[in-house]
Order: structure tokens, then sequence, then C-alpha cells
């Protein structure tokens, strides 16, 4: 049994006996060999396997499984030999014009020579007519009907295009071996280089003819984009002018406002301040230096200069003034003293919140005789008119910031209810302050009061913790935590969540409540709302 071989021609697979695969490859290596030194030998190589196999696909049939040596020997034979291109230039000439007829021409689209697809290049080709003739015939067709436009489209339809150089061959009627394909390949790089050429002196021909305009038109680009790239930054300038100037506007307005005091109070996280201007309050309740005056003013400095340089600039900008350099520098140069200053003077008020401190408060609820806890605010003491210097003028009436004396400390306590771990109510005050040490820090605490009320069935809270007279303000706290055993219930005021900080749970559910107090009560380690019938049944079984 013959042995076979799979090879690969050109993208297409082939079965080939041993003996026919020798001959082949032989016959490769010597084209191969002979077009080596030649230039564009590589591409003729390539075009002459891809005639073999199209004649190898002619040659097989569905009842042959692989190419045999008698195949190979015919096609070599229809090729030719790379020896047989040394002949005589005549006798090639003379093949040549014997192989060339019209009834051996293939019709193809000639798509090298077209102006839409090829079609009457083709045409002009295969019954050797200059294609302008045809192209004039298409063109008075599409006077009748539009005949042409159809017949055109037809037979770029029908026609195929001469895409290989085997084809191109066969439109001109040769015949397809080492000879014409070589011819072909030298021709068509002749052509690309003639056209390459005459393409380069044009465009040199065309460049120095067009250098004066185009130096004109480069000046003209160049002072375009020097123009819009000028608008641009204009823009630019104006929009952070904008910014800059807003941002100085808004920071200053309100430093102004507190610094004078035009508002009632000065409002803080944890605390709240009436009747006092920002100063005040700094000197009274937050610096701890002998000279406050002096720090007073380095800080406000400190804070001015650079709210003033953004209005400054930002006027700047808008208005396209030339900088200042002398004014910026001063403005720095002062700038830093005032910061410089304001660090040394305020060392001893920065640390006085270095050491903390927490202090925790037990209370039981040993009189409880109930099954409810009602908690309730304390608002009777402090909801008072208080009158300004003129003791006529109200100075605050808000009922959610209610105060009783002008320039007094009310500090915002913390209110956490939770799950008491037996089954008694139990309440814990947290008191935190800070201070230079651990002394100063518990200190601190003793120095803040805050009242509340236990008895039988209620817990009246205040809205507020108060310090001490002259007592200054370290980070004071105060957190409150009632622990409600389960199956009991708790009766909390709706009003509550405004003046006492609570979580956003407790504050959703007593926001939208319309009665005065609400009922909740534990059930699977969470709070329910419970209606008065619910208490009512509750009480019953109980009795």
């Amino acid at each position: 049994m013959e042995k076979t071989l799979s090879i690969n021609i050109n993208g297409w697979v082939f079965n080939i006996n041993e003996d026919a695969y020798h001959l082949l490859s032989e016959y490769f290596e010597n084209i191969t060999k002979y077009f080596s030194k030649e230039e564009g030998g590589a591409e003729i190589v390539s075009d002459i396997e891809a005639r073999v196999a199209e004649l190898l696909k002619e040659k097989i049939n569905e009842s042959e499984t692989a190419v045999n040596i008698q195949q190979i020997q015919e096609i070599m034979e229809i090729m030719g030999q790379p020896y047989e291109m040394e002949a005589d230039a005549d006798d090639s000439i003379g093949e040549g014009s014997k192989r060339t007829n019209f009834g051996s021409r293939k019709l193809f689209r000639d798509t090298d020579n077209s102006h839409i697809a090829g079609v009457a290049a083709g045409l002009g080709t295969y019954f050797k007519l200059d294609p302008i003739f045809i192209r004039i015939a298409f063109l008075l067709l599409i006077f009748t009907g539009g005949v042409g436009v159809i017949l055109y489209i037809a037979l770029w339809i029908l026609i195929p295009e001469a895409a290989s150089i085997s084809d191109k061959i066969r439109m001109e009627g040769k015949k397809v071996d080492i000879k014409n394909i070589e011819d072909k390949v030298k021709e068509e790089a002749a052509y690309l280089s003639d056209r390459l050429s005459e393409f380069s002196t044009e465009a040199k021909d065309a460049y120095h003819k067009t250098r004066p305009v185009r130096k004109k038109g480069i000046k003209k680009a160049e002072e375009m984009i020097k123009s819009t790239g000028r608008i641009i930054l204009r823009l630019l300038k104006f929009l952070l002018g904008f910014i800059l100037f807003l941002t100085g506007v808004g920071l200053l307005i309100p430093f102004v406002i507190f610094f004078f005091n035009w508002v009632p109070g000065l409002e803080f996280e944890t605390f709240t301040v009436h009747g006092i201007s920002l100063p005040q309050f700094l000197s009274t309740y937050l610096f701890d230096t002998k000279h406050p005056l002096i720090l007073l003013s380095t800080l406000t400095i400190t804070i001015l200069i650079p709210v003033i340089m953004l209005i400054f600039n930002g006027i700047r900008f808008l208005f396209n003034f030339k900088r200042k350099k002398l004014v910026g520098a001063i403005a720095v140069q002062i700038w830093l003293a005032a910061f410089i200053i304001t660090l040394g003077f305020s060392y001893t008020t920065l640390t006085a919140f270095k050491a903390d401190a927490v202090n925790i408060t037990h209370y039981d609820f040993d009189e409880m005789n109930s099954d409810t806890l009602y908690i309730k605010l304390n608002k009777q003491s402090y909801f008072q008119d208080v009158l300004t210097g003129d003791h006529k003028t109200v100075l605050s009436q808000d009922e959610n910031f209610p105060i009783l004396h002008k320039g007094e400390f009310y500090g915002v306590p913390r209110f956490r209810i939770r799950l008491s771990d037996n089954d008694d109510f139990k309440l814990k005050i947290f008191y935190s302050a800070s201070g230079h040490k651990d002394e100063d820090a518990h200190r601190n605490i003793q120095m803040t009061e805050y009242v509340f009320d236990i008895d039988s069935s209620t817990l009246v809270l205040d809205p507020y913790f108060k310090l001490q007279p002259s007592q200054k303000w370290r980070d004071q706290e105060v957190k409150i935590e009632l622990f409600v055993p389960s199956q009991r219930y708790v009766s909390i005021e709706t009003s509550i969540p405004k003046y006492l900080k609570m979580s956003y749970k407790w504050r959703r559910r007593l926001e939208y409540q319309k009665a005065k107090a609400s009922y909740w009560y534990l059930e699977d380690d969470r709070f329910v709302e419970a209606s008065e019938m619910m208490m009512a049944a509750d009480s019953v079984a109980v009795e």
C-alpha cells in the first residue's frame, strides 16, 4: 500500500502520494531557487503555487483520494520548468503570440483599470477594444429607459473579478505558466513603480508651487489657533474668577454674620449658645490663654486673608486685571505671621483636649409599680421670653430652641432606648469630657449639670445640659441610655426627637405620630408600637 501525505498549498489541503510529494517539493525548490535573486521573486513563487493548487483541484475528481505522480508531471508540463525560461526571447514571443487568441481568453472584470467595478475594462480586454468605447455605449444606453444601468449592474454581478495573477493572465488569453506569471508580476511591479515615481514627481512639483500658499495658510492657521487659544483661556479665567469670587463671598458672609452677632445664636452639633457673637463665644468658652484678644485678632486675620484673597483674585480674573505681586507678597507674609502667632497662643487651648474621661451613673426604678414607663420632656422652665439689654425686645421664642438666659451654654444630650437584661427598667447616664490631664477631664465632667427626675412611673428629662458659670467647653457630652425589659411598655412624647439626639429609627418612628405620646413594647428583641386596646387587654390579664 502506497504511503500518502497531507499538504497545504495556498490554503488548500491535498492528500498526495509520497513519490508525487517528493517530485512536487523538488519542483517548488527549483522554482524558489530560480526566482530568489529576482525582485518580486517571493510574489512570483506565491502566484505559481496558487496556480498549481488550481490545477490540482481541476484534476482531482471524487473517485480519487490522493494526488499521484502522473498528475504532478502533467501540471509540471503545463507550467513549464525554470530552465525553459532561459530559451531564446524570440521563441518566447512567438510562443506568446501563438498562445494568445480570442478563443482562449476568459471574461473577467478588470479592477486594475476600472472606474467603477471594472466591467467596461474587462469587456475591452476580452474584445480587444479600448474601454472608452464600452463606457460610451453604457452611457448612451442610460438614456433608453435606464437599460445601461441595469445591464451594467447585471454584468457586475455575473462577471467574476480578476482577483489573482492567474485570472489576469487568462483574461488576456495567455497560458498560465511560469513565464507568463513572472511577466505579469514584473509588469504589475513596474506599473506600481512608475505610478509611485509619477506621484512623487507630481507631489514635489505641487509642493514647490504651493509653498507660498502653504506659508500663508500656515500663518493664518497659526493666528486662528492663537486667537482661539486666547478666547478659551479668557473663558477659563472668567469661569475660575467666578468660582473664586462666589467661594470667597460664600465664606465671608457667614463669618461676618456670626462675628457681629447678627443671628439669634450659635448652633453646633452638640450644643447651642444664644445671644452671643463668635468672638465672645471663643473668648468665653474655648480659649485657654492669658491673652485672648491677641489670639482672637491673629485668628481673625488667619481666616480673613485667604477669604479676601479668594474674592480679590476672583475679581482680577473676572475683569482681567493685572496681578499685583506686591499685594500678594504682603498678604502672604502677614498671613504667615498671624498663623504662627495663632499656633503659639492656641497651644494651651489645643492641649486642653488631650485627655478624655467618662463617668457612668446607674439609676434603678425601685418604686416602679406599673408595666408602663412614661418618658416626658421638662419644658416648663425653658419656655420663657428672654429679653435683650433694653428689657423689651424678645430674643427668642422658638420652641425648638428654648433658652432661659442670654449667652448661656445649652448642650444637647443623646438618648437611646435598649433591651434590658432582666425584668426591671434601668437608666444609665454617661458623662464625658476632655482636659489637659485625666483629672482635668474628670473635673470638667463634675462641672457639667444635667437635670432629670424619676418617680414610680415617669422619667422626666431636661432638653439640655449646662456648664457651670465660667466653665470652658471641653467637648462635654451627656448620653442617656434607658433599658426596657421584655413585655413592658414605654410611652414616649413624640416631641422628644426635636430636642434630644436619637437614632434615625426612633426619629422616623416618632416623627409621623399625630398623638402627643406613643406606646411601644419589645417583641423578638425589637420595639413594636402598641395600641391602647392591647395595653388594656394586658392589664386585664395581669389582674
